[in-house]
């Protein structure tokens, strides 16, 4: 199933380019999916919905730290809300 491959593919970046500990334990998400229709030069964007704000906190700070100068980017949008 798709979106399980996707989700594992979070988790295993998290793991290994963020350097973040087990986060199947700690990090749970709303949302995950690929962005586009697939092609044969390269992945899609994986876009990612966290549960818990304080998740995304803790993600987008290890990013931040760990991503510097290597190949991989880490994007946060938000979410315009008119009341």
């Amino acid at each position: 199933h798709e979106a399980e491959n996707t989700k594992e593919i979070i988790y295993k970046f998290m793991e290994e380019e963020l350097q973040i500990s087990n986060p199947r334990d700690k990090i749970e998400f709303q949302r995950i999916h690929q962005v586009g229709k697939p092609k044969h030069d390269g992945p899609r964007p994986i876009i990612t919905r966290f549960l818990h704000y304080a998740d995304h906190k803790m993600v987008l700070h290890q990013a931040r730290k760990t991503l510097k100068d290597k190949e991989f980017s880490v994007k946060t949008f938000q979410k315009n809300c008119i009341s």
